[in-house]
């Protein structure tokens, strides 16, 4: 028995065309190609935030109100004010900083106001002062 004959027919390697074809390799590479050579030509479009600095004060009370739950979790009370988040007081069961400074800091760079209790029986109030600075003024931000 001859063991050519008993081979199974396969194909020739040699001859085997690639899915891609010839002309689906150069599109890919060429899609490769063009698009950072597009992000570096396209100008960079101003964030919305940068617009309208209270647009980012939600995400950065929510940050800050996680911080309050672990904070709370960990020593069994709120924190007497917020720099607490950054460094623990000397009383805290737990003294590792869950914040860094600018985090409770809002966008025009004046330190979230705290207050605990909080009104209508809630366990804290936290907002901005707004672009003044100034607590209890018409520009003050309060989110939900």
């Amino acid at each position: 028995m001859d063991l050519d004959s008993a081979a199974p027919n396969l194909p020739d390697k040699s001859k085997a065309i690639s899915p891609f074809g010839t002309a689906g390799a150069r599109g890919i590479i060429g899609i490769l190609t063009v698009i950072p050579l597009i992000s570096f030509a396209a100008p960079a479009a101003p964030l919305e935030s940068d617009q309208n600095p209270a647009k980012s004060i939600p995400a950065q009370v929510m940050t800050i109100k996680t911080a309050l739950l672990m904070y709370k979790t960990n020593n069994r009370a709120l924190p007497p004010t917020l720099d607490a988040l950054v460094t623990p007081p000397p009383d805290a069961l737990v003294k590792r900083p869950l914040l860094v400074a600018s985090e409770i800091l809002d966008p025009w760079g004046t330190k979230f106001i705290y207050k605990t209790p909080g009104k209508g029986g809630k366990p804290y109030d936290i907002y901005s002062a707004g672009p003044d600075g100034k607590d209890g003024t018409d520009d003050d931000v309060h989110t939900k």
